[in-house]
């Protein structure tokens, strides 16, 4: 384990961190990030992370997002509400950690994660 900093922590005693089989919570959370779509698939890249994940399937997003980017096809900031889900990826089938936006979806055009 490591602490805040990211250095190992120096203890006596002797924890076990194991994964577990648990769903994960669909309470919904106000996130910010860069989403882009593209061929019938949609990204979110969040702000405070980095990390790209798949948006779950939503025409109403889908068509905020094309009035956003104009005619351009670049990524936009999105605020959105909302939660993780697994979803079968549809290529390979394997399970994939997907946002599903809940409500209060709303696109920033012109402006970046640091602005």
């Amino acid at each position: 384990m490591l602490d805040r900093e990211g250095n190992p922590i120096e203890s006596t005693l002797n924890y076990t961190l194991k994964s577990v089989k648990a769903s994960l919570p669909t309470t919904p959370m106000t996130m910010r990030g860069m989403y882009f779509y593209m061929a019938d698939a949609a990204t979110f890249t969040d702000c405070a992370t980095g990390k790209r994940i798949a948006v779950a399937n939503n025409a109403q997003l889908e068509r905020d997002y094309a009035a956003a980017r104009g005619t351009q096809t670049r990524p936009v900031l999105l605020v959105v509400e909302g939660h993780f889900t697994l979803e079968a990826n549809p290529d390979s089938g394997e399970m994939v950690k997907t946002l599903m936006a809940d409500k209060n979806s709303k696109f920033v055009p012109g402006k970046e994660c640091n602005q």
